[in-house]
């Protein structure tokens, strides 16, 4: 990890730069991956490409949302009954662990579709040419459209 987290028995005096970045990162992180994922998998299987991909891209995606309340759930009801303090006895990190598999599927879904449109397309096209603006090209290959250059 480029910034490590400060272990969780760390006193407010203990934590260290890199210990609040990666805080701040997965304040960030952690409750708009699940937005991100349902935004973005809504947006993919409109596309009749994706289609084939519409279960698995729902269903990781709803994974998502469900690990994320299990892991909300089990810090709400384990840091009260230690006086609001983490520590090895509050196990948080199983759903934590739990989160991060279920985001790790929904990657899985949607590059594992990816590839396969990638391929057909290179077959497709027959050759392959320069990429004048990456953006355009990822989306116009993520859309399952033939790039013209």
């Amino acid at each position: 990890a480029i910034f490590t987290a400060d272990p969780i028995t760390a006193s407010s005096d203990e934590l260290t730069t890199h210990g609040n970045l990666h805080g701040l990162g997965a304040l960030l992180g952690i409750p708009s991956f699940p937005i991100a994922a349902t935004l973005i998998s809504r947006s993919l299987v409109r596309e009749r490409v994706w289609s084939p991909a519409r279960r698995s891209l729902q269903w990781t995606a709803a994974l998502t949302w469900i690990s994320l309340l299990v892991f909300v759930v089990s810090v709400a009801l384990m840091l009260p009954q230690s006086n609001g303090e983490f520590g090895p006895d509050v196990l948080v990190g199983w759903p934590n662990r739990l989160f991060v598999v279920a985001m790790s599927a929904w990657l899985m879904a949607v590059a594992w579709r990816a590839a396969q449109l990638s391929g057909r397309n290179l077959k497709t096209i027959g050759h392959t040419h320069r990429v004048r603006s990456v953006g355009r090209w990822t989306a116009d290959h993520l859309r399952g459209r033939r790039v013209q250059r």
